[in-house]
């Protein structure tokens, strides 16, 4: 029986945050410990994926596959490609980078560890999440840690009010990690929609042509959308990928407003927007 190198290279910054969430604040060294253990074992899996991907085959490979809700189509399908490996490598490299520049972190670690958690967790499931729900569900999850660790770990300078928000800036006194949290949030969740959309037409669509419910992007790519020939992928490319590419542009552009002061915020909310930005 193999190793699912991909479900333990996912689960394991989540499982390490839920740990973190039940060690009282007082065990400060024990939060760390836990947060550094949940970034070497990623960093191992993924080594490990590096190493065994056959690149004369190529495809997808490492696949895993569980049903969630086989009504609906939804299931448990992670998958990398050459593209996907060296990213969750990097990933993993990012993770713990955050881990280790953060360590004498000054105020509240558990939750800025707890947070960091969840918002690589999220990043590994966009990269190897070959189910659009699942996918859709793991990119959500990265709103809130990201919004979170703007707007509490962020800078506390101040905006200077300009135009009609001038005095409602100056009596709120809001500094550049609301600003820019609040900014990243709304460009995140308004992108998100379009990107929802995009997924259930093709899970209505699909389900019609296939005659089953599904989210899965190969049975989606393969069997739905072959017409004649062509290649299968630009319909998927139009409808998932590119709300997907413009909500991160906007992502990259906003987050700069204001990274943590802190070398691991700079890296995850940074680092990891361009990253994305990528696919």
């Amino acid at each position: 029986m193999s190793v699912p190198l991909l479900s333990l290279t996912l689960l394991a910054p989540l499982l390490g945050a839920l740990v973190i969430l039940a060690i009282p604040e007082r065990l400060g060294r024990a939060v760390r410990v836990v947060a550094l253990l949940s970034a070497l074992v990623p960093l191992a899996t993924s080594l490990m994926l590096l190493s065994r991907y056959d690149l004369a085959a190529g495809g997808f490979q490492f696949v895993e596959r569980y049903a969630l809700v086989p009504a609906l189509g939804i299931s448990w399908h992670l998958g990398v490609d050459g593209i996907a490996v060296p990213l969750v490598l990097l990933t993993a490299i990012i993770q713990l980078t955050a881990v280790t520049t953060s360590w004498t972190v000054p105020t509240r670690a558990k939750e800025f560890y707890l947070f960091v958690g969840l918002l690589v967790a999220g990043v590994y499931g966009v990269f190897v999440s070959l189910d659009l729900f699942v996918l859709f569900l793991f990119y959500e999850l990265a709103v809130l840690p990201m919004y979170v660790l703007i707007g509490v770990w962020g800078s506390s300078m101040e905006i200077e009010g300009r135009g009609p928000f001038a005095r409602v800036f100056g009596r709120v006194r809001v500094g550049l990690k609301e600003y820019g949290a609040m900014k990243l949030t709304l460009y995140l969740l308004a992108g998100s929609g379009f990107l929802l959309a995009g997924i259930f037409y093709l899970w209505v669509d699909g389900g019609r042509q296939i005659g089953i419910a599904s989210f899965d992007y190969l049975e989606l790519s393969l069997d739905v959308f072959r017409r004649d020939g062509t290649d299968p992928l630009p319909p998927l490319r139009f409808h998932v990928e590119e709300p997907i590419r413009q909500q991160l542009v906007a992502e990259l552009h906003v987050g700069r407003v204001e990274h943590p002061v802190l070398g691991a915020g700079a890296v995850l909310v940074g680092v990891l927007a361009e990253v994305l930005e990528l696919l």
